[in-house]
């Protein structure tokens, strides 16, 4: 109460006024439901529709066995025994009573034992009193020989959540070492949708298929019995709840068409549940105003799935036409008109654009009957909450398909801008991706996804992985000469596939590697049954390449051959950085992509040279708890190396001296010439730092001139000369030569980090 009135006062009297009475309504709110659901079970005791799902997928079976060939069977058979590698966890097996390694020295050993029953007593001292009695019986339905998933744990730290605990009431960020996030990660069960795409390949009634869809079945009936609704870590954030029930529903629908059909008590229980997620995600949308971001996006790609999965009633028809509208509205708040994401992050546009791809497929292949229902829809059917958006009074405009469609006669409630900003989203991907087929990491990375169909793995021993990785230190989970499988979380091969899917564009599949080879991505493949096989006319492909090389060329004759500064600084202003290239014709066949408005500048010869440049320019609007001071700074990528890159994130929770390390100006190669940071860093992980700007003076064939809006007057200058790249930096202030920078080890993904370092 004491940080609201400190911020609060300062405020306007009506914006003071109406925040503090969202926090008392908050306040009030909270009691009242907390008390509600200690008394009585949260479980769904009726639901009001049948239960029944409607099914999404509309398969070629014979044409679907064929995309087995991206499923990695050790994986998978990792997955049915709960062996599990997620944010540099390293394979481990999750289970009630494991011990774990710790992270960054900070390690817990909490009772988690239990001696599990069939009839499930051991749920009791576990599951509140008011829902025990249900997931007992729920335990019940699982098979005996089942040993259940520990769903509460940081398997890294060995921190554990109480499962009694109601979703509200945890706090997180005070214990050194602790990730809620490991949980989290663990219960959005993106492995699940996987294990459905290797059963298509199998044998129809073998052994192993029969053991997958066994297995589907108990572990969603595990989550379930062990995490009643609002009880437990895994119902805090919206956001995971979402992307659970996403997969939860894709591998349903994965399963039933490999012709797995589940019992009646199955169905009744895993129905109830996702009612429970879209009913958990309508009352706790994780809506900020203006500094919403991907997680509020996740809550209506989630309730579109849960939505068009449901039968129609007038509540689901109400989450639908509310989840459409508001989708429309994020795409046109979250994305520039560029195409890159207002959160300045490259892996957080990753996660944002695959969300929107298939929430918008599940739209445009509803039946025609259920979307004629969205046009009859009563407003106030909805009821979000105090301070969230409604459902507009007015139904859902339809839109006919751009020019160009296969059905050109079928409305949408897309209009075109949308479907050009989603055909942006994804030239953005292929501009930014190197030749080695990885994106940069401006920003943050948390290696979010919301599916999971088709991860690619680097394969390596145990002792390798050991070797090569600082957070697999301790690590004998598995003997050394036993296979190893990293997963590539820069690689973004999924998102062109799936735009592949829906545009049907020819320079989507050529990126892929041509169109069969396209058409054989599960993302691809499921994107474009889901959407009913409808494939949208391109508004860009026609436009693109005179754009890149042509309008975006910025002041072409104000670039000097020569470099004058050399005359009017000091030496101690001045710093100059060349790198040497084997070849020389850097300029011809250059090829030039911008992003003003995400602000990212790029060159690419050929398969040998790649440049990027950050330069943000503080368009609104902005979200900035991912990004990172690094104004100016490049990506260098030259035959085959890395040569300079940023290290990306490593952790967020467990350790602030790590996360602040990470996103400081000192972990980038930039032109800012003093120790103290240009964003200060504050006792939030997210909502603090917010980069100086910067303007670009020149962008051509000739090289970069970008400068920093700040009073050091900070000038980078990049020529390309032959057989070299020059950085000049200039600065009002000297720069301090003989500060040693920050040796920061290279961080791939989250939770990951090598045992080498990158030094800038």
């Amino acid at each position: 109460m004491n940080h609201l009135l400190r911020h609060t006062f300062l405020l306007p009297p009506h914006v003071a006024s109406k925040k503090l009475a969202d926090w008392a309504v908050k306040v009030v709110k909270g009691k009242i439901d907390r008390k509600r659901d200690c008394r009585h079970s949260t479980y769904c005791s009726m639901l009001p529709c049948k239960p029944q799902l409607q099914r999404c997928l509309n398969l070629g079976f014979s044409k679907f066995r064929n995309l087995q060939a991206r499923q990695n069977e050790t994986t998978i058979k990792y997955c049915v025994e709960h062996r599990f590698d997620l944010l540099g966890s390293g394979w481990v097996l999750v289970r009630h009573g494991m011990k774990c390694r710790g992270v960054e020295g900070y390690s817990y050993e909490m009772n988690g034992l239990c001696h599990v029953d069939s009839e499930g007593r051991w749920l009791e001292g576990r599951i509140n009193p008011s829902n025990l009695a249900e997931a007992k019986r729920i335990w019940t339905l699982i098979d005996q020989d089942y040993l259940p998933i520990d769903w509460h744990i940081d398997f890294k730290s060995g921190y554990r959540w109480s499962e009694n605990t109601w979703f509200r009431d945890f706090k997180f960020g005070n214990k050194l070492g602790v990730d809620v996030k490991v949980p989290w990660e663990l219960a959005r069960m993106q492995h699940l949708p996987r294990m459905a795409l290797y059963s298509l390949s199998l044998p129809q009634d073998s052994r192993e298929q029969k053991v997958l869809q066994r297995e589907f079945r108990n572990q969603v009936l595990d989550f379930i019995a062990t995490n009643p609704p609002r009880f437990g870590v895994n119902w805090n954030c919206s956001m995971e709840v979402a992307i659970r029930a996403a997969n939860w529903l894709m591998a349903y629908d994965l399963f039933s068409y490999s012709g797995f059909m589940f019992d009646d008590t199955f169905e009744s229980v895993f129905v109830k549940s996702i009612y429970e997620h879209g009913v958990h995600i309508v009352n706790n949308l994780e809506w900020l105003n203006q500094q919403r971001g991907n997680h509020y996006l996740a809550d209506i790609a989630g309730l579109i799935s849960i939505a068009v999965h449901l039968p129609s009633t007038s509540k689901t028809d109400a989450w639908l036409a509310f989840s459409i509208q508001e989708l429309v509205t994020e795409v046109k708040h979250q994305f520039y008109p560029d195409g890159g994401n207002f959160e300045g992050s490259t892996t957080y546009h990753r996660l944002s654009a695959e969300m929107i791809y298939f929430a918008t497929a599940l739209v445009l292949g509803m039946p025609k009957e259920r979307q004629d229902k969205l046009k009859i829809i009563d407003h106030k059917v909805l009821k979000t909450g105090w301070g969230k958006p409604k459902l507009n009074k007015f139904p859902l405009p339809y839109y006919s398909l751009p020019a160009g469609s296969n059905y050109r006669d079928m409305k949408s409630p897309f209009p075109d801008w949308y479907f050009e900003r989603m055909e942006r989203m994804v030239e953005f991907i292929m501009d930014i991706t190197k030749p080695d087929g990885h994106i940069p990491q401006i920003g943050d990375n948390d290696s979010g996804r919301f599916f999971k169909l088709s991860p690619k793995y680097e394969h390596m021993t145990v002792k390798q992985a050991r070797e090569t990785y600082a957070n697999l230190e301790g690590y004998a989970e598995l003997p050394d000469h036993d296979d190893y499988y990293v997963e590539d979380y820069l690689d973004c091969s999924h998102i062109v596939a799936a735009a592949y899917g829906l545009f049907n564009r020819e320079d989507f599949a050529l990126w892929l590697g041509g169109r069969k080879k396209a058409m054989s991505l599960p993302d691809s493949y499921i994107v474009r049954t889901i959407s009913g096989n409808n494939l949208i006319g391109t508004q860009r492909l026609c436009h693109r390449r005179e754009e890149d090389n042509d309008y975006f060329l910025i002041g072409e004759k104000d670039f000097p051959e020569s470099l004058p500064e050399l005359n009017t600084t000091s030496e101690e202003q001045l710093i100059i950085t060349k790198y040497i290239i084997q070849r020389e014709g850097l300029q011809q066949g250059l090829t030039l992509h911008a992003y003003p408005d995400f602000g990212l500048y790029l060159y690419k010869q050929n398969n040998w040279f790649y440049l990027a440049v950050r330069c943000w320019p503080g368009r609104k609007p902005f979200h900035i708890g991912h990004m990172h001071n690094d104004q100016l700074s490049i990506e260098l990528w030259i035959n085959g190396k890395d040569v300079v890159s940023d290290p990306g994130s490593y952790l967020y929770m467990p350790s602030a001296m790590d996360r602040n390390r990470y996103r400081s100006v000192h972990a980038h190669f930039t032109p800012w010439p003093n120790q103290v940071e240009p964003a200060m860093f504050g006792p939030s992980l997210f909502t603090i730092l917010k980069p100086v700007k910067a303007q670009v003076l020149y962008f051509g064939e000739k090289g970069f001139t970008g400068k920093l809006l700040h009073e050091c007057g900070a000038v980078r200058r990049i020529m390309f000369l032959n057989r070299c790249v020059l950085v000049c930096d200039f600065a009002n202030e000297p720069f301090n030569k003989t500060q040693e920078m920050f040796q920061i080890p290279y961080s791939p993904s989250y939770g990951n980090r090598l045992n080498r370092f990158e030094k800038h």
